[in-house]
Order: C-alpha cells, then sequence, then structure tokens
C-alpha cells in the first residue's frame, strides 16, 4: 500500500487503517507499506501501518519527498527481524549501497532537516489550495489532496478528457509570466501530453 498515495494525494484515516490491519491480522497478510509522503500530509497527522500492525509491516520510507532529497537515492525499510534478515540477502547481492555522500546528507536531514519540512508543507499547502480552487474554476473534476504533492484531475472539453498527472507536468513545465489563460488555451488544443510539450518549450 502506498499512502499518501502518488498520483492521487489521497490517504488513510487511522479508522480505515486499523480496519486493514485487522484483515490482514484475519487472513495472515504481510503489509508493504510505502510512506515516502509521509510528512506531507495536510489536514491530520500521518498514521503508519507499522504503528497499528508492527508485526506484519515492512515500512518504507527515506528521505526523497519530505527532505527534497530526490537525486541522493537514500531510503530505508524497517520491518519484523525475521523477514529483513531474509530481505538483506536478496539486496546486498542485487543492490549497491547509497554513496557516501548520500549516507552523510541523510543523517544530517534527519538530525538537523525537520524546520525544512514544516516549511515545505507549508508552501506544498498553500499550492495546493489554489490549484485546486482554480481547476474546480474552470470545470476540472478533482479531488483535493491530503498528502502528497500531486493530485488526480479531469478536464472535459467537448469529447475531451484529459486527466492528470499530466496536468502537473503541464504546470511544471510552464514559465513565469505565463498566465492561467494560456495554460487553459494549451489544454484546450491539445489531445495528449506529447502535442502540449513543443508548445510549452516555445
Amino acid at each position: 500500500m502506498n499512502h499518501p498515495c502518488n498520483p492521487t494525494g489521497v490517504t488513510y484515516s487511522r479508522e480505515e487503517l486499523e480496519a486493514l490491519a485487522n484483515v490482514a491480522r484475519q487472513y495472515n497478510l504481510m503489509i508493504v507499506s510505502d510512506e515516502i509522503y509521509s510528512e506531507l500530509t495536510y489536514s491530520d497527522k500521518h498514521v503508519s501501518m507499522a504503528e497499528l500492525a508492527p508485526e506484519r509491516t515492512i515500512l518504507i520510507n527515506g528521505t526523497s519527498k519530505f527532505y527534497a532529497m530526490t537525486g541522493w537515492r537514500s531510503c530505508f525499510i524497517a520491518g519484523p527481524k525475521d523477514y529483513l534478515s531474509q530481505i538483506f540477502k536478496v539486496h546486498q547481492a542485487t543492490v549497491n549501497t547509497p554513496p557516501s555522500v548520500s549516507q552523510y546528507g541523510s543523517i544530517a536531514a534527519y538530525h538537523s532537516g525537520d524546520d525544512s519540512i514544516h516549511e515545505m508543507r507549508e508552501a506544498y499547502d498553500q499550492r495546493r489550495q489554489f490549484l485546486i480552487g482554480r481547476f474546480r474554476e474552470i470545470g476540472y473534476q478533482t479531488l483535493l489532496p491530503e498528502g502528497a504533492f500531486t493530485s488526480s484531475s479531469k478536464y472535459l472539453t467537448g469529447s475531451k478528457v484529459m486527466t492528470s498527472p499530466s496536468v502537473w507536468l503541464w504546470l511544471k513545465k510552464l514559465r513565469l509570466g505565463q498566465s492561467l489563460a494560456n495554460l487553459l488555451a494549451l489544454v484546450d488544443q491539445a489531445t495528449s501530453v506529447s502535442a502540449m510539450l513543443p508548445a510549452l518549450k516555445n
């Protein structure tokens, strides 16, 4: 499972996670829980599946999202010792360790980077509120993301249905000074992301 989820930004409440944990216990299931966006949750505080079912959860997390270290490739897993010892056997034969600069950078982030998380969360929240509000005004059907920095939307124009994450790709490509009206004109004319990219490069 992945929560907050990419690309929708949807996450789970404590009650929903408790229900999932009970199902896992009932059917003797292991849970692999990708919580890489855990610190980028906007309303309720993130609840980890590892807190609710530690005996059957393999937690995946790392520095890439909430410390903005995507290129550093520094992550970790946590879980029951018996499972991790078996994972380690495969890992050591198939995956190189991160370079020392990534390891030291991660240590610095974990020790002194929490203020940056709060600043980023506030900035992402402001952008989330602004963009979702504008998209709804112009006819997108979209959920307000509860976490992460992505959203899933669809835009109905004539016979075309355009979905995000395409929308977010377009927004990332926009240059300063290009207005929302210009974006809408591009959306209206294009049938796919590939059709939009040449226009956005100009």
